[in-house]
C-alpha cells in the first residue's frame, strides 16, 4: 500500500494531507497543569507553513525541543521540495 504524502496539491488521483496537528505535552515544571505545545503544519497556498501554538511550554534541554521537532518532522512526512529548483520561495537559482 503506497504512504499518502503530505503535499501541496493533488495530481491525478493522488491522495494528499495538507494539514496535520500534533499536540505534546509534558508534566508542568510549576504546578499541577501540563506544559502543551501545538505543532501544526499546514499549506497556505504559497506553500507549507510549520506553526507553533502555546501557552507556555517549558523545557531545560534544546535537545529536548529538537527531538519533538524531529519526531513532528517524520509525523509530517513531509515530500521533500528542498531537491527542487521551483516552488520553493526561499531557494534561488544559480
Amino acid at each position: 500500500m503506497e504512504k499518502i504524502k503530505t503535499k501541496e496539491y493533488a495530481i491525478n488521483d493522488d491522495l494528499v494531507i495538507n494539514k496535520i496537528t500534533v499536540n505534546y505535552c509534558t508534566e508542568s515544571d510549576i504546578d499541577d497543569s501540563d506544559n502543551e505545545l501545538e505543532l501544526s503544519i499546514m499549506h497556505q497556498g504559497a506553500g507549507f507553513y510549520y506553526i507553533m501554538k502555546t501557552e507556555r511550554f517549558a523545557f531545560d534541554d534544546i535537545d529536548f525541543m529538537i527531538r519533538i521537532l524531529q519526531d513532528f518532522k517524520e509525523k509530517a512526512n513531509i515530500e521533500d521540495y528542498s531537491q527542487r529548483d521551483t516552488d520553493v520561495p526561499h531557494k534561488t537559482k544559480k
